[in-house]
């Protein structure tokens, strides 16, 4: 009966290693690797933008666990620490992405932010799909558009306040 028990336990116990692994690379490791190629495009950017963006994931995601509105698997004890990944990759990578579209292409600033908060939907629905995000308390995907938008136009704001020097770097 012991042997069960523990081979079970072993399979779970691999099982969340692997998706914990599969959460650093995807929100972490590779979202780096593009902050360091756009580091050495437009270093601005990401030393403006990466640490507010990570702020603003963090609230956001600290926010959604304690509300119940969203779960991250696998369900940890402080399930924060399993988007920490995101919140410290590719959300600040994104944002930072984000800037840099609209320094390029500033008239469609807000077709942009729109064109962000889209993508970042759709991906997150997939991983609702694959059932690696879970919502609950009525969230939807349609909060989490609206929370993809608020973050990115917070992000946008913040780089209008450094561009008209209301914030001193």
């Amino acid at each position: 009966m012991s042997k069960i028990n523990s081979a079970k336990i072993h399979k779970i116990i691999i099982k969340v290693v692997v998706i914990l692994i599969f959460h650093i690379v995807v929100g972490l490791i590779v979202p780096l690797l593009f902050a360091i190629w756009l580091y050495k495009k437009e270093r601005k950017i990401v030393i403006i933008i990466f640490p507010l963006a990570i702020v603003v994931s963090l609230l956001f995601n600290i926010v959604g666990f304690y509300m119940g509105w969203w779960l991250v698997h696998p369900i940890l004890k402080i399930n924060c620490v399993t988007a920490l990944a995101y919140d410290l990759g590719m959300y600040p990578v994104l944002g930072s992405f984000l800037i840099l579209a609209i320094k390029k292409l500033f008239g469609f600033r807000f077709l942009l932010i729109l064109i962000f908060s889209f993508a970042t939907t759709f991906f997150e629905w997939i991983a609702v799909l694959l059932e690696i995000v879970e919502y609950g308390q009525g969230w939807n995907i349609f909060w989490t558009f609206i929370s993809y938008f608020v973050a990115y136009f917070l992000v946008y704001l913040y780089y209008l306040c450094v561009l008209n020097k209301v914030v001193k770097l």
